[in-house]
């Protein structure tokens, strides 16, 4: 069933922001004019987060008298969320069960 445009819709829940500007040329020209510049950090790009998270990581492992190796950190690196769990890594290599909430505090 074809349903009319909205005359003048405004953003709401129901109603995206980014769909609202869509729909609304004026707003979107609007928020243009604002913009002189928009920076996209994909993690790592502008700043290194894998070097001091990985630094913070080899304490740990360390705390637990093993060690976390670079190659194997390496190969993880810009796979996605999830794809290492560093926590079942030191679990395997320390044999202890390893309680992820306390580990948390340790992460600097």
């Amino acid at each position: 069933m074809y349903e009319k445009p909205l005359s003048n819709p405004k953003p709401t829940q129901d109603l995206p922001l980014v769909i609202y500007l869509a729909l609304n040329r004026t707003a979107l020209r609007g928020l243009t004019q604002l913009i002189d510049a928009l920076i996209f950090d994909f993690d790592g790009l502008i700043i290194d987060t894998e070097t001091p998270e990985y630094e913070s990581w080899q304490e740990i492992f360390h705390s637990f008298g093993v060690a976390l190796e670079l190659d194997t950190w390496e190969g993880f690196i810009g796979r996605g969320f999830g794809s290492f769990d560093v926590c079942r890594h030191l679990a395997d290599l320390s044999g202890r069960q390893i309680d992820r909430e306390a580990i948390r505090p340790m992460m600097r």
